[in-house]
């Protein structure tokens, strides 16, 4: 049995959609994408290339 959140109840059912899991899901992978690109990036820029090309062969 899950305990009641009290008034926090209304926003804890609109996190538990399918679609709030989706964009979750969706951002941490952008977000992810991003900083490895960026961190890529301050090495060289075959680096950002190969990153790429590793996340066009994951789509």
């Amino acid at each position: 049995m899950r305990l009641n959140p009290g008034p926090f109840e209304p926003l804890v059912y609109l996190l538990q959609t399918p679609a709030m899991f989706r964009v979750v899901g969706l951002g941490g992978l952008v977000l992810f994408s991003i900083i490895a690109l960026s961190i890529a990036g301050e090495h060289s820029a075959g680096a950002v290339i190969f990153g790429l090309v590793l996340m066009g062969a994951l789509w």
